[in-house]
């Protein structure tokens, strides 16, 4: 058994290999030829850039440290640093000069703040801004062509449903008298049932397939709002939310239904005398504020 397995990992090895070798062998001959020169000189010039910027680094923390020590200041700093920097260098003669058991502290103290400084006026740099944003960028795109990608999207889509069978499947060939245990909470343990179909849902506090409306799901991390919630009380608010819901941003519910009136319609209003208005558009707004109470 083990020799037959290893003749068919072998085989699959060597049709690896041969098919792998047209690979190197073509980044083999672009890397030889007038691409491969070129990437040569684009990749020196690279280099060049980044060593320019940790040598850029590297002045901004001497001369600030120069001029806490030496009182020699540069002129690459900004005049607000400059004029901290000096401040700091009369300090530092104080301190040196003082001999008391603090002044090594105090000395320390302000040579940590000078390289923080020197840190400061680094990423404040053109140098250091192009880095930085060059990052941002190549960030920004792998995101954006991931969340674009519809095909990326339904993978992990795919793969989470599989997940969720996985784990009721789990369920039901671990459990014993067609109950199992979970310690979800410090309060105890939780039982549910070993049915498939109930298994994932009842774990989350639901019956019959559903997830609760209301009140703590088992796993102890949020309701689930079947008719909605108008306003998200506090930032990472724990919720459950339901196929076919929509989550609206802080500024799109500020502004929904601003400018939308209330319709009434379907409705016959018999009015024997002019008081009778009155009372009509009364219960209107009463059963109005109702139906918002009842929502929130």
């Amino acid at each position: 058994m083990e020799d037959a397995q290893n003749q068919i990992n072998n085989a699959m090895g060597e049709g690896y290999n041969e098919e792998r070798k047209k690979g190197i062998q073509s980044q083999i001959s672009y890397l030889s030829g007038d691409s491969g020169t070129k990437m040569q000189e684009a990749y020196n010039q690279i280099g060049q850039w980044k060593a320019s910027l940790e040598n850029l680094a590297e002045q901004f923390k001497r001369n600030a440290l120069s001029a806490v020590m030496s009182g020699s200041i540069s002129s690459e700093f900004s005049e607000k640093t400059q004029a901290r920097l000096s401040e700091m260098y009369k300090e530092y003669t104080q301190y040196a000069a003082d001999g008391s058991k603090d002044a090594g502290a105090k000395m320390g103290a302000l040579l940590a703040e000078a390289q923080a400084i020197a840190q400061d006026e680094y990423n404040a740099s053109e140098g250091a801004q192009l880095a930085i944003q060059t990052n941002k960028t190549l960030a920004e795109n792998i995101k954006n062509d991931a969340g674009l990608n519809q095909s990326y999207w339904d993978a992990g889509y795919q793969m989470g449903k599989q997940f969720s069978l996985g784990l009721a499947s789990a369920i039901k060939d671990k459990s014993d008298d067609n109950k199992i245990t979970f310690g979800l909470s410090n309060s105890g343990v939780v039982s549910i049932d070993k049915n498939p179909s109930n298994a994932i849902t009842n774990l989350f506090g639901g019956s019959n397939g559903n997830i609760q409306s209301s009140g703590k799901n088992k796993f102890g991390f949020g309701n689930g709002y079947a008719v909605g919630l108008s306003y998200v009380p506090y930032n990472n608010f724990p919720t459950v939310l339901h196929e076919g819901e929509r989550v609206l941003t802080a500024s799109e519910n500020r502004s929904y239904g601003q400018n939308a009136a209330p319709v009434i319609t379907g409705n016959s209003f018999v009015i024997r005398e002019e008081a009778d208005i009155q009372k009509v558009a009364i219960e209107i707004v009463r059963q109005m504020n109702r139906a918002n109470e009842l929502a929130d």
